[in-house]
């Protein structure tokens, strides 16, 4: 977390699951190594940047068309968003975006709160696909992310013995999906089928959750 935090925006929700998991442990890791990343870098250029660093992350939530962020480009909600509403609705995009990404923040925390103990991998799994599909920036190259709940979900498939065959053969068409997406059909569509993809996996991972945690219960 802490290398990854030079781009923020894309592990807010990996943080927010740290706090409601109560990792103690791993959040104060976090916080001693981003102490002394934040000491080194003020010490070098002064700590000012801090503060014009807070400001820049503030306006860059609201641009749109400039200094390479092009919300109609993003694999997420907020690409959504840009690509039904239109460029003249830049800042309805980026309010209902931003209110989605709070109520998600929300919800992250009731996730790991609960206590849905067996189904930890499933829960980590959900929670990066939510931090990918409502996230307020994310760009082409940032949907290689995809990798991870991608893979813990078969996984959890694999180790439980639940059916896995349809999964595998969906997991491993998203590749070449996004490829011929963006070289064929792309533009053509008002959503694009990478936000698609990342939807179904969302979904598919929400039930089988909800399904394994009902099937504990019982």
């Amino acid at each position: 977390l802490s290398l990854a935090s030079i781009k923020p925006q894309s592990i807010i929700l990996l943080g927010i699951f740290l706090v409601a998991a109560r990792r103690w442990r791993a959040i104060l890791s976090v916080a001693v190594v981003g102490i002394f990343f934040f000491s080194v870098t003020g010490l070098m250029f002064g700590w000012n940047i801090w503060v014009d660093f807070a400001r820049v992350i503030r306006e860059v939530a609201q641009l749109s068309g400039k200094y390479g962020i092009y919300p109609k480009e993003m694999y997420n909600f907020r690409g959504v968003l840009a690509s039904v509403l239109g460029d003249d609705a830049a800042e309805i995009v980026s309010a209902i975006s931003l209110a989605a990404f709070l109520i998600t923040i929300l919800g992250v925390l009731w996730l790991w709160k609960t206590s849905w103990q067996k189904q930890t991998d499933l829960k980590f799994a959900l929670t990066i696909c939510l931090g990918l599909l409502f996230n307020l920036h994310l760009n082409p190259q940032d949907s290689l992310l995809l990798v991870i709940p991608a893979v813990l979900f078969y996984d959890t498939l694999r180790q439980r013995g639940l059916p896995r065959q349809q999964y595998a053969a969906f997991a491993l068409s998203i590749p070449l999906v996004f490829i011929l997406s963006e070289f064929s059909i792309r533009g053509s569509l008002i959503i694009r089928v990478p936000i698609i993809l990342l939807t179904i996996l969302t979904i598919w991972i929400a039930k089988t959750l909800w399904d394994e945690r009902n099937y504990d219960q019982s």
